[in-house]
């Protein structure tokens, strides 16, 4: 008479085989996922000048692009800073802009130099630092 045998041990090394797999499909998927790199902004404002939405004397306009390099979207705050004897603000007039950009995104904004006297308009420094 033949011994039969029971199913358990097969089922056991089956079962052991898929956590096996599953597990290694888990580390190589935690090794490959993509790196999540912060928030932050490339500034780069044109050295020559554009025209101004409304010219006014003493006053020149720069042209700043701002770049979320993050891989995730985020809000940053920039400031203008104007050289010398200068006074420098945001096309709308603030010293303060405040934009939303999505992972690799860009934005133009205008910026404008006023000059008092004999002082050549220089493009302003603009800085920018993601919210939080």
């Amino acid at each position: 008479m033949p011994s039969e045998r029971s199913p358990a041990p097969y089922i056991a090394i089956a079962v052991l085989v898929a956590l096996i797999v599953t597990a290694v499909g888990f580390v190589i998927a935690m090794w490959m996922r993509p790196t999540v790199t912060p928030a932050t902004a490339l500034v780069a404002t044109d050295r020559a000048p554009i025209d101004c939405t409304a010219p006014e004397r003493n006053k020149t306009c720069f042209d700043t692009q701002i770049t979320n390099q993050g891989s995730e979207p985020s809000g940053f705050s920039c400031r203008v800073t104007a050289y010398g004897d200068t006074a420098a603000t945001f096309g709308d007039g603030s010293p303060t802009y405040d934009v939303t950009l999505g992972s690799s995104e860009s934005v133009h904004v205008a910026t404008i130099v006023t000059v008092t006297g004999d002082v050549e308009a220089v493009a302003p420094r603009v800085s920018c630092l993601p919210d939080g």
